[in-house]
This record gives structure tokens, sequence and C-alpha cells, in this order.
């Protein structure tokens, strides 16, 4: 059986060097003060918090009893505080969330002062630095706490990692699945999409539409489509229980590829970005008709955000293509239409005033 606690060293040991900074946001008994006390040496700092005036005197015993060095400062206050008294770079956070050993267990950590700590924390941490969270699902606050865990932002840089005792699931690494095609030479589609989402610190689930030799812009360019895989990808994934936290479409191929994406909306509900790639300059890219602008424009009315520019909201809102020179209005009238169609937000790309520069407008609803 894996030590659990011996696991969490091992992580944080990657983290930590002699001279680091780090952070016991749940004091306790002391016993990882302790532990990031004699980690960082004498020329590192460790900062530990706690609400309990028993676990600042016990902490203090432990520390003094096994010669720890004199790099920590103990704080009676809330861990939600943090930044308070830290104006520095961590390398390492650690939380042991639930209540003190030992002590009452009606005084716990709880999901509020919890969802402050961690945001608090991940501001703090410095490039490469890691926060370990044991969370204890088996006490309603704890399972509180577990489920606002699974949904908090954090930052490209920060390594996080959550230990749910009793659950199966340990990483709350985001995980995006991108539909979209993959252009063996070419700076667009999955080819784009993986790299870039996976260095955002997300992984980055795909499924192929199909594979391109180039992308379109070459001529004689080879296509295989990969329609007839899609349907079994995600009976697979259904069967094993995987979850998205979104969804981000790009080149769809055929009406079949819109009505899979449509179920697979239905099957792995989920934030929806869709970039409706379909054409540029006025002209739809090879294969694509009319008739299937207004059926992506139907998909597009199922997300959250859609990305189109110029070319493909004009086909998908049934207006005229103008290259450039108009005004503020105009494609505030354009967002207004994208958003008419369901999707929450709309990113206009290719936007040229005629000044010159070409850029990005946006509409919340």
């Amino acid at each position: 059986m894996t030590d659990l606690l011996a696991l969490q060293k091992d992580f944080l040991k990657r983290h930590i060097k002699p001279g680091g900074i780090a952070v016991d946001f749940t004091m306790g008994n002391g016993h990882d003060t302790l532990w990031l006390s004699k980690t960082v040496g004498a020329a590192g700092k460790v900062y530990a918090f706690d609400v309990q005036k028993k676990a600042i005197s016990s902490t203090r015993r432990l520390l003094e009893a096994n010669g720890a060095p004199q790099n920590y400062t103990l704080i009676y206050d809330s861990h939600s505080e943090c930044d308070s008294y830290i104006h520095e770079r961590i390398n390492a956070g650690v939380f042991n969330l639930g209540y003190l050993p030992g002590s009452d267990k009606k005084i716990t950590t709880m999901c509020e002062t919890t969802h402050a700590a961690v945001s608090s924390a991940i501001n703090l941490l410095a490039p490469d630095g890691i926060l370990l969270i044991a969370v204890y699902p088996g006490h309603a606050e704890g399972t509180a706490e577990g489920d606002m865990l699974a949904g908090i932002p954090h930052n490209q840089f920060a390594h996080i990692t959550v230990f749910l005792y009793g659950r199966k699931q340990v990483n709350r690494m985001k995980r995006i699945l991108s539909v979209q095609d993959i252009s063996c030479i070419g700076k667009c589609s999955l080819t784009v999409a993986l790299p870039v989402i996976s260095a955002m610190g997300v992984e980055c689930a795909v499924i192929p539409t199909a594979v391109l030799s180039t992308h379109t812009a070459f001529d004689g360019f080879t296509f295989r489509d990969l329609t007839s895989d899609i349907k079994p990808i995600t009976v697979h994934w259904k069967k094993e229980g995987f979850t998205f936290d979104a969804i981000y479409t790009g080149y769809l191929g055929s009406f079949e590829q819109l009505r899979l994406v449509s179920d697979i909306i239905d099957q792995f509900p989920s934030k929806v970005c869709i970039d409706p790639v379909m054409g540029d300059n006025g002209k739809l890219y090879p294969g694509f008709t009319p008739e299937f602008a207004f059926e992506m424009a139907k998909l597009c009315g199922r997300a959250d955000v859609i990305l189109p520019n110029m070319t493909e909201a004009s086909y998908m809102l049934g207006t005229e293509y103008i290259a450039s020179g108009y005004d503020g209005d105009y494609v505030l009238g354009v967002l207004e239409g994208l958003c008419g169609l369901g999707a929450k937000s709309a990113v206009l790309t290719g936007v040229d005033y005629g000044d010159g520069r070409v850029g990005v407008v946006c509409l919340e609803k």
C-alpha cells in the first residue's frame, strides 16, 4: 500500500530547496511545520497558521524539543489572512484540512476560509512552486471543501496536488477536450491546441476529426476523414467515467460531425467553446457551403463562448461580408447577432476598422 504521507513529502522535496520559503497553512500539532523547518534549513523561512492557541503552543514545544532551526513564524490567525503576513513568493504550501487531532472535532477548517486561503496561496506561489492539499470528505465540511477545490482556478505556473482521502481521485488537474482536425504541417488545429493547452497546466484530451497532410492553404493536401472513430471513442470514455471541465471545438468537416459534437455536449456536460472554422477573407474553405454555415450557427447556439472571424460570422448570420472600414456600431451589431444565436459570449476575430490594425472584439451577455 502506498504511504500517502511519504508520497506528499516526496512531492514537496521536488520543489523545496535549502533556503526556500514554505508555509504550513494548517499548523495543527506542528508535524508539517517541523518537517518544513528542517527541510528549508536555517537559511530558509517557514510561516505557520492556526486559529487555536493550543495548536500554537503544541507546535512551539515540538519545534523546540526537536531542535528545529529558528526559521519559523507561528501565526495565531486564519490562513485566509495569509497575504497580510507573507509578502514574498513561496516555494511550497501545505494544507491539512479538517480538525486538530486530539481536539474538539466541531472546530474544523471551513470551506469559505479555505477557498480564500487557497486562492491567496496560489497568488503567492513562486514559479515551479507547489501546493499540497489534504482533504478529508468523511464529514460535511470536508465534502464541501473537496467539491470547492475541484473547481478553484489556478494559474499556469501552479503545481497543485489534492489528496482526497476516501476517494479514488487525487489529482485535480483541469481537463479540456479538443475536437478538431490535425494538420501534419501548419500552425493550426490540434497541432497548436495540444501543446498550448498543455503548457497552461491543463490536460488536453483530443478527438481528431480528420488528418490532413497540411492545412488547406496548400494545394494538393491529403485528407483522411475520422468521423467513424468519434462515437466509439466517446462510448469508451463514457464507460470509463471520464469527465471534462470544458469542450473546445475547431474544424468540423461535415454535417455528421456537427451532429456528433452536439451529442458530445449532451454526454459530457461542461463549459463549451466553439471556433466555427469555415472560412476567411469573405470565402468559405473548400468543401463548405452556406447550408453548412447555418447548421454550424445552430451548434454555436449551444456554446458558452464562440470564436468566429468576420467571414464566419457573416455566413452564420446570413449577412453581407464587409472586409474593413466599418465602425464600432457595426461590429456591436454583429456581436449581438452572434449572441442571439444562443451563445453566452462572442469573440469576433479579424476586426479591421480600416486604420491598418486588425483586432478582436468581445461581447458577453
